[in-house]
């Protein structure tokens, strides 16, 4: 686009002004699967499109809308719950070879300061729950023996008389000497 450049009220120039929003526009309407910025299921993009790429995209997600649906019903809580488990397995397998792998690759010393350390922690647990179990008796007597009091019982207080009938003098101005 030409644009007219003024100096004293006077034409002196034209410059030629660009678009870099149509610059844009171009390429991404003409390539979209280029020059898109989303992408799709496929790989594809979904925006700059034309109304062709755009009934396209329509059409597409209704596809994958119904197949989506479809899975959905079609799948019982059992085998989700066996999916499930079957990937939780497939980590336990995983996560056991690459220990067994670390182990192999430890030194025979390392192998014995392991073997070691397990030991010792496992003593320590053993001693805390030994001193948690023999403090609690100490605070609350074993437990098969605690026995609780009743609550002592209480007679009901008597209702008290409600005053049934009402006057218009109120007793509380006489008393302290208004009338």
């Amino acid at each position: 686009m030409e644009e007219p450049f003024y100096i004293g009220g006077q034409e002196v120039a034209k410059r030629t002004r660009y678009n870099d929003r149509l610059l844009m526009f171009l390429p991404r309407n003409r390539a979209p699967e280029r020059f898109g910025h989303s992408l799709t299921k496929d790989g594809g993009s979904m925006k700059g499109l034309n109304a062709v790429g755009k009934m396209e995209k329509r059409r597409l997600k209704k596809k994958w809308r119904k197949e989506w649906e479809e899975e959905r019903r079609n799948i019982s809580p059992a085998e989700v719950r066996a999916s499930i488990d079957a990937k939780i397995e497939a980590l336990r397998t995983q996560l056991k070879a690459e220990r067994a792998r670390e182990w192999a690759e430890m030194s025979e010393e390392t192998r014995e300061a392991w073997a070691r350390f397990e030991e010792l922690r496992n003593r320590d647990f053993e001693r805390l729950a030994a001193d948690k179990a023999r403090r609690l008796r100490h605070e609350h007597g074993p437990r098969e023996d605690v026995t609780y009091p009743p609550p002592p019982k209480r007679e009901p207080e008597p209702p008290k008389p409600r005053k049934t009938v009402h006057t218009l003098k109120d007793d509380g101005w006489e008393a302290d000497g208004w009338q």
